[in-house]
């Protein structure tokens, strides 16, 4: 009870944040004009030189710069959007898809997206055969859904890391618990940060398919954590 309720109030704190960035863009769009349009993203085509950067461009040659905001979305949401999570994760490089000695990015395709849901759908205190997982082993699973959601979020939205994901994977990879949890936060914090925000033109995630993403989840994979 007491975890729901601070739960609550991380979600609570999480609206109080954006509330005034969604208040920004409602006056940016408001004051933005595109060729007698409104600067809305119907109009709006990504900039070739800077990464995630939309401009307002109805007619060609003109236009005024316009932040996209980035978004994100949380585990539950990458945990049950298979076709949108399986799409993703092979588009980030395979070398990039390694924690430790846990390698899924090297294939096949279908390999690495189980093993990837394995990460969702895993239970955190026991392993496939019932055994109950060391405490440092629950807390690199609790990490385990964080990252792999980070990971998937930095690739489908672009959303800057400033290195936590590195440094989350080199905690996992040892056996400091305090900072294995420390790191986890941080990453549910990136991966909540920006869930109120509209997906960029030209994402569609399909519909939820929770069914199919536990069915496809190498939970045998995560039994062995590194090191």
């Amino acid at each position: 009870m007491i975890h729901k309720k601070l739960f609550v109030v991380f979600v609570i704190a999480l609206l109080a944040i954006s509330m005034p960035a969604f208040a920004d863009m409602a006056d940016a769009e408001e004051e933005t004009q595109c060729s007698n349009e409104k600067c809305i993203p119907h109009f709006w085509q990504q900039s070739a030189s800077v990464p995630h950067l939309w401009y307002c461009a109805a007619q060609e040659g003109q236009g005024v710069d316009c932040i996209w905001p980035i978004a994100t979305r949380s585990q539950g949401f990458w945990s049950t959007h298979y076709q949108a999570a399986s799409e993703i994760w092979l588009q980030i490089p395979a070398e990039e898809r390694v924690i430790c000695t846990m390698d899924m990015g090297n294939g096949p395709d279908q390999d690495d997206i189980g093993e990837m849901e394995g990460s969702f759908w895993s239970k955190i205190s026991k392993k496939t055969n019932n055994e109950h997982r060391t405490a440092l082993d629950q807390a690199k699973m609790r990490m385990a859904q964080q990252l792999t959601a980070a990971m998937l979020n930095k690739e489908a939205f672009g959303k800057p890391d400033e290195g936590l994901i590195d440094r989350a994977k080199l905690a996992f990879a040892g056996t400091n618990i305090n900072k294995i949890n420390r790191l986890k936060n941080e990453l549910l914090v990136y991966n909540w940060e920006g869930v109120l925000f509209p997906f960029p033109p030209g994402f569609d995630p399909g519909p939820a398919q929770p069914i199919q993403a536990e069915n496809a989840a190498n939970k045998a994979f995560w039994d062995v954590l590194c090191p």
